[in-house]
């Protein structure tokens, strides 16, 4: 008995999604190596990019399910954060037993630089392809999200 050979056809997603994997992680790696020291991890980094994008805070729990996260998980990344004074904790002023977490001044400037090292790092990246392969990869990936 002949053994089958797989069908390539049948492999295309999960290959695809292997290298989207790979390329995601090609440029976390490159923006972190180019983290001075005292930089925000690539957790509260995400943190830091979440309550950005939210006017007046976020609850601690819409926190935790933004970045699909445990909730005791979300605290230990919000006291770093806190710690570092780049975010800032209050009572929810709806709800008293809820505690809001908004960025300080120093945290919108350190999400500034992250986002800088981070559009740097997928540049970098993003840099072995042409400018017509570029939009391409662009309005393919727009598709799907």
């Amino acid at each position: 008995m002949v053994a089958s050979i797989p069908d390539p056809e049948e492999h295309r997603a999960e290959r695809a999604v292997d290298l989207l994997h790979a390329v995601n992680r090609t440029i976390r790696k490159a923006a972190v190596a180019a983290q001075p020291e005292g930089a925000p991890s690539p957790a509260e980094a995400r943190a830091l990019r979440v309550l950005g994008g939210a006017a007046g805070g976020m609850r601690m729990s819409e926190l935790a399910d933004a970045l699909r996260i445990a909730r005791r998980s979300t605290t230990s990344v919000v006291d770093a954060l806190v710690a570092a004074g780049r975010v800032s904790r209050h009572a929810d002023p709806r709800d008293g037993r809820a505690v809001v977490v908004e960025l300080t001044a120093d945290g919108r400037a350190e999400l500034a630089r992250a986002s800088r090292r981070r559009a740097a790092a997928g540049a970098e990246v993003l840099s072995a392809l042409t400018p017509d392969e570029l939009v391409t990869l662009t309005r393919l990936l727009a598709r799907l999200v």
